[in-house]
């Protein structure tokens, strides 16, 4: 028996929080390959439907969509999009707080409303930094616009063996070099130790970068 079943539910709350909401699912195969990837859990359907069980029991409002694949959605959060907004224009506007804490604050308050929406919500307060987006050249780029799309489109962002599949890369010190130059920068975070942990700090949605 996995060590870590009793937690299970635990992350899978987790994938719920940053990965659905009223217009995105995860199906109970993505939910079971996503702890398997970022927690290295194993699970079956049948589990996974009993740790949802568990999770609405306890007063998560999670909609199900039944199929082959059951589909999952977390339909209720701490916050709504209108409570966030009105968080995050508090801390824009306060001037007790500096640049670098405003900017985490106010990405961990877009966090709430989950992956697909947190870009929206923090949009206005990134665009100080389009310098560093627009100054980006070659491959810096390519590996930049590569990693945003993927976080837009999926709401996860690649792994590093993913980023080799996709820019043909033989080895992956290359791709962590891409990584760590973009890190060293200041465009993206990422933990070393995980698969998926990379995350986009500087969002620039307007196409300026040439």
């Amino acid at each position: 028996m996995d060590i870590n079943a009793k937690y299970r539910p635990f992350y899978i709350a987790k994938l719920l929080e940053e990965l659905t909401d009223e217009d995105h699912y995860l199906t109970t195969a993505q939910i079971s390959d996503l702890l398997e990837e970022r927690y290295g859990m194993t699970s079956y359907r049948t589990t996974i439907t009993q740790d949802i069980e568990v999770l609405k029991h306890v007063g998560m409002e999670i909609d199900c969509i039944p199929s082959t694949q059951n589909r999952y959605r977390l339909l209720s959060r701490r916050f709504d999009d209108g409570e966030i907004r009105l968080l995050i224009e508090a801390v824009k506007d306060s001037r007790s707080i500096n640049a670098e804490s405003k900017e985490l604050l106010i990405a961990k308050l877009a966090k709430e409303a989950g992956s697909f929406k947190a870009d929206s919500l923090k949009e206005g307060f990134v665009k100080k930094n389009h310098n560093k987006v627009s100054q980006l050249r070659g491959k810096q780029q390519e590996t930049y616009d590569y990693l945003c799309e993927e976080v837009r489109t999926k709401g996860y962002p690649p792994t590093v063996r993913e980023i080799c599949d996709h820019f043909g890369l033989t080895s992956t010190s290359s791709a962590y070099g891409r990584l760590f130059s973009l890190e060293k920068n200041g465009l993206i975070r990422r933990d070393p130790g995980k698969p998926r942990t990379i995350e986009i700090c500087w969002k620039d949605d307007s196409n300026g970068a040439e």
